[in-house]
């Protein structure tokens, strides 16, 4: 079984004939990679790569005001 069986059969239903996970991400045209240039090694990315975020992209709370001022 699949890890992707939900997805292909979402996929399979939209397109309207069979399709494997496998065959879908290989007709893709541009690529969202997850990641943080900070912590990540520097390397070369192709023109279809799209860079999102990293583990830094959610949301966070302030800081306390005692650690703004420690400083």
């Amino acid at each position: 079984m699949s890890a992707y069986l939900l997805f292909e059969l979402l996929a399979s239903e939209v397109l309207g004939r069979a399709v494997t996970m496998a065959e879908l991400l290989s007709h893709g045209s541009v690529w969202i990679k997850r990641m943080d240039f900070v912590f990540e090694y520097p390397m070369p990315a192709m023109p279809d790569v799209v860079f999102i975020g990293g583990i830094n992209c959610g949301k966070k709370k302030p800081l306390a005001q005692a650690l703004l001022t420690s400083f």
